[in-house]
């Protein structure tokens, strides 16, 4: 999963470095294909995410987590999700 995630990561850096000397026509298809390759960085680190705080926590603190988190009294990040949606595995 790290290697894939970097794989992407090297992609994005490569396709940024590609539009900034690409010609007008090519930007349009260049910023496309980035699109699509930050949606799947998303994903899989969205996805690696879940899979640390699973093997972190034991299912009956996730399930406290959760249950705590809907009722809005659950610890949540600053930015981001809270607690109970990342804990849910993502449809891929």
């Amino acid at each position: 999963m790290q290697a894939e995630i970097e794989e992407l990561d090297a992609r994005i850096r490569l396709l940024c470095a590609r539009i900034v000397k690409a010609d007008d026509h090519e930007i349009l298809i260049i910023l496309r294909e980035l699109r699509t390759a930050i949606h799947e960085h998303t994903t899989r680190v969205r996805q690696f995410a879940v899979t640390t705080v699973e093997r972190t926590f034991n299912p009956a603190e996730l399930d406290t987590l959760s249950k705590a988190s809907k009722k809005g009294s659950a610890p949540s990040r600053k930015r981001g999700r809270p607690w109970h949606l990342i804990t849910s595995r993502p449809n891929l």
